[in-house]
């Protein structure tokens, strides 16, 4: 009989480049001792960043894959504490992060006394794995003289075992016949008897299948016939709508060109109006002369010789002669009437200049319809453009 394992395991990790040393002693219980050996290892390496003044993050503790561990005895990843032989330590040799190894080993080289230490420590290591070896041996030995013992028994309780069951199989299969063809008869006549009531129920089910056959085949083809009427009220519906949409499509497009005619319409009319302001005032100064003219009982032509014969400013002259008048005008207005200015100027270019559009436009106004082909001729001549009449 095998011994326990005891309740406690002891781990041992060790930095070989450096006496750093750390025990543990945990239970031998199922969890696996990645966790106890890695913290040990944070613990040599932080007590080595400790002895030559080095940093040391403790919030990298956890980061335990930069820590280079070898086990010995070797143990698989999944092994357990329990896995070890009675009073074999674990130990393990513990690699810190390069960013404190290469700071160390300088100083470790000028500290030679570590290293007995480590002699030391590799020595009682060497010991155990041969204490270790020499238990395997021995568990091996006890195995196959076990394996042995169980080859004789399975060979003895095999040839009894097979004797029993043949004399079990020859009692029960006189026994099992003899009840089965006393069932046989038994459940024959009971058999018969519910094939037949089954048989007559099934027939009165099959005839009521039939007639609701027949029922469903009738409202099958009224439900075809429904849905053929509905398919076709749903095409037609469907080509209204496209009919509609079409028709709506058709006009927005009307009601858009209409948008843009009453734009261009709207822009027409308001250029329009600003050359008739011009032209308007124009006419205004060329009414205001004749009736000068006529309220001094002379003409205007007449009225411009008598000033450039006399060498007289035509203003001031018409004003001196205004002045007792009914209607005496202040000079500034007969100014406007006298010399040329912006309002003549601008009402003798509305006079002599128009937009394409405002011919156009001035064309379709034209009611005799002799004019109006003449004046689309000309129109085309002139803007390379034909215009319907």
């Amino acid at each position: 009989m095998t011994d326990q394992p005891p309740a406690t395991k002891k781990i041992i990790a060790i930095w070989p480049e450096w006496s750093a040393t750390r025990e543990y002693t945990v239970g031998a219980h199922a969890s696996t001792p990645k966790f106890f050996v890695t913290a040990l290892g944070w613990e040599v390496t932080r007590r080595v960043a400790q002895d030559f003044d080095l940093p040391f993050d403790n919030s990298n503790f956890a980061s335990i894959q930069d820590l280079e561990i070898q086990l010995f005895p070797p143990l698989p990843p999944q092994a357990t504490l329990s896995d070890l032989p009675n009073e074999m330590p674990l130990i393990a040799l513990v690699s810190p992060p390069q960013s404190i190894t290469n700071d160390v080993k300088q100083r470790i080289h000028n500290q030679r006394g570590g290293m007995s230490e480590m002699r030391n420590m590799m020595l009682e290591m060497q010991q155990a794995m041969k204490w270790q070896n020499e238990k395997i041996g021995e568990l091996q030995k006890t195995n196959g003289q076990h394996d042995k013992k169980m080859e004789e028994l399975r060979k003895t309780m095999s040839g009894q075992h097979d004797k029993k069951l043949e004399e079990m199989r020859k009692t029960m299969s006189g026994q099992y016949d003899k009840k089965m063809e006393e069932m046989r008869k038994t459940m024959s006549g009971q058999y018969d008897k519910k094939i037949e009531e089954l048989r007559k129920t099934i027939n009165g089910q099959n005839k009521t299948m039939e007639e609701m056959k027949k029922t469903i085949k009738g409202q099958n083809k009224r439900m075809e016939e429904m849905k053929k009427t509905i398919n076709e009220k749903e095409r037609q519906m469907e080509d209204m709508r496209c009919q509609n949409e079409k028709a709506v499509n058709s006009l927005k497009k009307d009601l858009e060109d209409v948008k843009r005619n009453m734009a261009t319409l709207q822009a027409s009319y308001e250029g329009l109006q600003h050359s008739v302001s011009f032209l308007h005032l124009r006419y205004l100064l060329d009414e205001a002369r004749i009736k000068v003219a006529t309220d001094l009982g002379e003409s205007w032509d007449s009225l411009h010789q008598i000033c450039k014969e006399k060498s007289y400013d035509l203003a001031g002259y018409l004003h001196s002669r205004l002045a007792n008048s009914s209607f005496p005008l202040p000079k500034n207005s007969i100014h406007l009437i006298c010399y040329p200015n912006s309002i003549r100027d601008q009402g003798n270019y509305a006079a002599h200049n128009a937009t394409e559009d405002q011919v156009h436009f001035a064309i379709t106004r034209v009611e005799a319809q002799d004019k109006r082909v003449a004046l689309a001729t000309l129109y085309e001549y002139v803007f390379k453009n034909r215009i319907a009449v």
